[in-house]
């Protein structure tokens, strides 16, 4: 199995536009422009298995969308080797 990790910049977007910089988004006044939203940014987490020696089947991969408090969970885990779960 394989794991990787892309990043998604936190960005305006409008429809199916999306803007980096604010550029299109914000006014002169530095507010939002009508219609645009602002969306966090995100870590997706890609899974896939292996066809061969290092041959990977990403056209079957997974993929799964992180949150702060997601990562928070996978982070612990790999340092400690728990699941993150609470204690009663």
């Amino acid at each position: 199995m394989l794991f990787q990790f892309n990043f998604q910049a936190p960005h305006f977007f409008r429809d199916k536009q999306k803007d980096f910089t604010g550029v299109n988004a914000l006014g002169e006044d530095g507010k939002m422009k009508e219609g645009w939203k602002i969306r966090e940014g995100a870590v997706f987490l890609e899974i896939t298995s292996t066809k061969d020696k290092n041959v990977y089947d990403w056209e079957n991969k997974v993929t799964i969308a992180l949150s702060t408090n997601d990562l928070g969970k996978v982070l612990f885990g790999i340092k400690t080797g728990n699941e993150g779960k609470a204690h009663a």
